[in-house]
Order: C-alpha cells, then sequence, then structure tokens
C-alpha cells in the first residue's frame, strides 16, 4: 500500500542487462581472407513504477512511467562487415501510461488506455570516411549510417464491453499512433562506393558511388485510426459464432476502403466437451512503418539531394562534374497506391487426450493482395545499353507501389498440456509454404521493366519446423526444462555481383537462376534449463520469501547452424557459410522473491 492507504498499491521493477557480445568477422581483403571477433556489447536499462488506486467499488486506475535505455557497440559488424563499418547506436525511451476500468453495471465495462511515449535513438559511425563495399567480399571504411530520430507519439484504446443474454459485444476505438516524428539524417554525406569484385576494387574501379548532400532536418508525422465491434454469440450450448468488422486509416496511403469483416465459428461435437471444431476467416490491413513516411518526406520534393554515379573512373575521390551532372533521386508513392490487403483462413480440429492434455490439427491460409514493393520507373533503358535514364531531371525514381501478391499456407500437428505422468508442454510439428513476388516495401525486382516475373519461395518459407518446449518432472526437485527447435534453412539469391542494369541495386541473377532458388542449412538447437525454488519460511508458504536459481544452456550439443551462405558469384568464398547461430551458452540466474 501508499501510504498505508487500503486502496492503493504500487510496483517497482528494476532491470540491467549487460552482454559483452562477439561480433564474428569473416571477409576476404586484399591481404586475404580476414576472420577475426570484434567485441559488440549491449547494455541494457529498464525501469518501470506503476501506482494502482481503487476509485470505488466499480472503478479502477493505475499510472505508470516506464523507461528504457539500450546501447549497442559496433552495431552492424560481422559477417563481410569490418569493425570500422559498424556504427554505435544508443536508444532512450519513455512511457507514460494512464489506465482505467469502469463497470457501469454488472453486464457493462469500459477500459481506457492511454500512453505518451518519448523516444530518441542516436547513430553515430564508430570511423569516419567513405563506405567501401565489395560485393562478396567486405564492407569497409565507415558505417555512413549517421542519423539521429526522436519520436512523440500518443496512443489511446477504448473499449466498451455489453453483455446481453447470448451476447457478449465489443466495441473499440484504437489510436495506435499520433506521432510526430524527427530525423536528423546525415547518412551517406561521406560517400559509398560500391565494387563488383576484388579485382575491380584493386584496380581502383568502382561501379557505382552515392552520396547526400544538402537539407539534413526532416519533421513529419505518423497517424493511424481503427474502429471495431465484435459480437461473441453463444447461439446454442454447443456453437459459438463471433462476427466482427474493423476500420483502419492510415495517413500513409491515405486510402478509405479499409473495412475488414471477420467472422469465426467454434463447434463442440460430443456432449462432453472433448472435441471442438474451429473456423474463422477474415480481412487484414498491413502497416506500412514510419521508415517509409520518411523516405516520401526527404525524397519525395528533394532538398536532400541523394546522387547515384555508375561506373565512375574516380577513386578514391569521385570526380566532381560527374556529381554536379547528376540529377537527384526521389521516392513518391504510386498514384494508385492502397494499403495492403490480407486474407486469412483457419480451420482447426482439437480433441482432449487424458485428464490434461489437448492434441490438434490446423489449418491455415493466407493471401495478401497489393503488397508493398518499391520499382525505379525512371531506370536506364535496356535499348541503351542501360545507361540513358527516361528523365533526365531524375536519377533514381523510387516508386512505392501496391502491386504485389503472396500466399502462403500451412498444417500444423500440436500436443499440448500434461502428457503422461513425467512431461508437461507443447510437441508441434508445422509444414508451411508461401510464395510471393515481392520481399517488402524496400524490395526491388531485378528487372524494373519486368517486376512481375519475381515469383519464388518468400525469404522466410522454411518447409518443415518442429518444435517442443516443457518441463520433465514439473515442480520437483529433480525437473529438467527442455526446448528443441529444428527447421529447414530458408531461401536466398544467388547474385553476379555486378549491375547490368545501371540501377545500382546490384541484384541481378546469373542467367536462368530464379530468385530464392536456393536453401541455407537446415537449423537445429537443444536447450535444457533445471530450476529450483527454496522456501525460506516452509511453514508459510504463501508468504515466505524465495530463493530461486536456474542453471540453463543454449544449444548444448554446440552445433555449427550456418546462419548466411555467401551468395555473389564474384566472392572468393561463393557457396561458402560466412555467418553461423550462436555457439554453445550457459547462463547461471539466482533470485530472491518477497
Amino acid at each position: 500500500p501508499i501510504f498505508h492507504l487500503k486502496d492503493t498499491s504500487f510496483l517497482f521493477s528494476f532491470t540491467r542487462a549487460e552482454e559483452d557480445l562477439q561480433a564474428v568477422v569473416n571477409a576476404v581483403t586484399l591481404s586475404g581472407p580476414l576472420q577475426q571477433n570484434v567485441s559488440a556489447p549491449t547494455r541494457n536499462t529498464e525501469l518501470s513504477m506503476r501506482a494502482s488506486r481503487q476509485l470505488s467499488p466499480a472503478q479502477t486506475a493505475y499510472v505508470e512511467y516506464q523507461y528504457q535505455n539500450q546501447s549497442n557497440i559496433n552495431e552492424g559488424v560481422g559477417e563481410l562487415v569490418l569493425e570500422a563499418a559498424g556504427s554505435n547506436v544508443t536508444n532512450i525511451e519513455s512511457d507514460f501510461v494512464f489506465h482505467d476500468d469502469y463497470t457501469l453495471s454488472p453486464t457493462r465495462l469500459n477500459q481506457l488506455s492511454a500512453l505518451v511515449e518519448i523516444n530518441r535513438q542516436d547513430i553515430t559511425n564508430t570511423n569516419q570516411g567513405s563506405k567501401i563495399v565489395v560485393q562478396g567480399a567486405f564492407v569497409g571504411g565507415s558505417a555512413q549510417a549517421q542519423q539521429v530520430k526522436s519520436e512523440y507519439n500518443l496512443r489511446l484504446t477504448d473499449t466498451f464491453s455489453y453483455t446481453r443474454g447470448r451476447h457478449q459485444m465489443k466495441f473499440g476505438v484504437n489510436l495506435p499512433h499520433i506521432g510526430r516524428r524527427v530525423l536528423e539524417d546525415q547518412s551517406l554525406f561521406g560517400g559509398e562506393y560500391v565494387f563488383p569484385s576484388l579485382a575491380a576494387y584493386q584496380a581502383n574501379r568502382p561501379s557505382t558511388y552515392e552520396s547526400q548532400q544538402g537539407q539534413s532536418r526532416y519533421i513529419y508525422h505518423d497517424l493511424e485510426a481503427g474502429v471495431f465491434v465484435l459480437d461473441v454469440i453463444q447461439a446454442t450450448p454447443t456453437l459459438t459464432i463471433t462476427p466482427g468488422l474493423r476500420y483502419d486509416w492510415n495517413n500513409f496511403t491515405r486510402s478509405l476502403a479499409n473495412f475488414s469483416p471477420r467472422f469465426s465459428v467454434a463447434k463442440l461435437l460430443d456432449k462432453d466437451g472433448a472435441t471442438v471444431l474451429r473456423a474463422g476467416a477474415g480481412v487484414y490491413y498491413d502497416r506500412a512503418g514510419n521508415t517509409p513516411l520518411a523516405d516520401v518526406k526527404r525524397y519525395s520534393q528533394p532538398s536532400l539531394f541523394d546522387t547515384l554515379v555508375t561506373d565512375s573512373p574516380c577513386f578514391p575521390v569521385i570526380c566532381p562534374d560527374q556529381i554536379t551532372l547528376q540529377s537527384p533521386n526521389v521516392v513518391r508513392l504510386a498514384p494508385d497506391i492502397r494499403t495492403p490487403l490480407r486474407f486469412n483462413l483457419s480451420v482447426s480440429l482439437e480433441h482432449r487426450v487424458g485428464k490434461a492434455a489437448t492434441a490438434s490439427v490446423a489449418y491455415y491460409k493466407a493471401n495478401s493482395f497489393n503488397a508493398y514493393r518499391s520499382v525505379d520507373v525512371n531506370a536506364p533503358i535496356p535499348f541503351s545499353g542501360s545507361t540513358v535514364r527516361p528523365d533526365p531531371a531524375f536519377g533514381r525514381y523510387r516508386q512505392i507501389e501496391s502491386a504485389g501478391n503472396v500466399r502462403s499456407n500451412s498444417l500444423t500437428l500440436m500436443l499440448r498440456g500434461r502428457i503422461g505422468s513425467v512431461f508437461s508442454g507443447t510437441v508441434q510439428y508445422v509444414y508451411a509454404h508461401a510464395i510471393d513476388n515481392t520481399g517488402g516495401i524496400g524490395f526491388y525486382p531485378q528487372n524494373q521493366y519486368l517486376p512481375d516475373n519475381e515469383e519464388a519461395s518468400s525469404n522466410y518459407d522454411a518447409r518443415h519446423r518442429f518444435n517442443m518446449f516443457g518441463t520433465f518432472g514439473q515442480g520437483k526437485p529433480l525437473n529438467l526444462g527442455v526446448q528443441v527447435h529444428i527447421s529447414n534453412g530458408t531461401p536466398y539469391t544467388i547474385t553476379t555481383g555486378t549491375d547490368p542494369y545501371g540501377t545500382g541495386f546490384f541484384n541481378a541473377r546469373p542467367a536462368g537462376v530464379a530468385r530464392n532458388s536456393k536453401n541455407n542449412p537446415m537449423y537445429q538447437e537443444l536447450d535444457l534449463r533445471y530450476g529450483y525454488d527454496f522456501k525460506m519460511r516452509p511453514k508459510k508458504l504463501d508468504k515466505s520469501p524465495t530463493i530461486g536459481f536456474s542453471l540453463s544452456a543454449f544449444n548444448v550439443l554446440n552445433r555449427l547452424n550456418p546462419a548466411i551462405v555467401s551468395s555473389v558469384v564474384t566472392s572468393p568464398t561463393f557457396g561458402q557459410v560466412n555467418a553461423a547461430y550462436p555457439p554453445r551458452r550457459m547462463q547461471l540466474e539466482l533470485r530472491y522473491t518477497f
């Protein structure tokens, strides 16, 4: 209680986490292979304070303050990225929260939440100078990522619940973002050179040079709003029907027809409720995030000039006359852009096994329409040798479109609960397959004049996944927590390392090679955890302080799980593993609870 007031209480939480991580560099320079560990420590401090009060028998409210300070040193270093091209990142966030639950009557409840968020992110280069990218070999020089981002957000949610007869209705207003963003961008002010190979780097022949100059401070706004209605109808003792409707709006696409109908049913198939059939379908609208908003603000009417020079003969200092001759790059929305729409369908059958376990089989289908992608609509004309742009007033003309599509299907088999007398947890197998012709809002096709010729397995497509997590001997002194993860590798794309289209993207593939045509190796991991809590006052278990400890081991078998395979044909390490997931790690935890 606060000041011995019976109707008040408080919560205080403080966390400090320090990890002295190592980034593993596996690159090739003119001096030969370079393999080294680079210190990449992280620090995270979190503080939370909450004061709650029972204002009346029908109303409870609390106010809360949350603070987080997180820093990463040598961010981005690892694989082909040398220590010189790292950056230091600091995030500081403060949140002020108000929440109110008000019971108007036994059948009516209103819940209001408001959050004010203040966030600042500082990104500084660890080294100054130009950024050097040698395709498939190394990234050095400088990160050229200098930025300061400040965000001021207001989030509001109000939900009203009403029960009448067989109906449990909810009405809500959701304002997930009323945000003001301030961006001070000095990335690429020192320029970036891209070389197709080590041989080209040794000959001082970069394929492209890109730099920014001009205005660096921008202010823009992120606005989102939604309303919804939901009704859980107990049609019969064994049948529940749930129709719903949501409407969303955002200031990125400003499209108005974003209505999302949703419908689900749950049917008990036997008298004792051991078997349940569930089915649901609905429409959902995706969000773009605030990075595209910043891109459109900065480059739609360029005052921050982003220029691109292709096939420059000048290195390490770009030819000044070539920069002055270059037209600025721009970013604009397609005239017919819409908010991407996703249609989801699911059907599942659940059956109780024994007294405390449930077996289920579920099928999920998701189709996305009007998915985001980017296209350079001013790409060099093919019959000009990919050297002449249609509109010389612009350089790269990035048009953000909603013209992609995504299709995915999955089948999940799961057993969860207390299985036998020893194990309690979940065992799951998933078969899934996803196909798309876009990798997201920042994705560019190989050929800007044939943007639809990119259909392939999605970047996250892993056909088979097995997961098991749970505890053997739960609640006993000899208990063992187990996690097992086995998964097929996700796809990756082989590229030539060259820029035959003159766009500066370096995403060209060898002739006859499709996007995402290769797969990373399989991932396998076994994690174990042993823990036990000691009651200091065994005779007063409910009030006794507790000392707890646990010992955890991640990737117990210390298996090499490849993360990235070198996919650039011109790379000296083409086809070899360039990066791996963490090796075996041990963690000891001590807790005191009172």
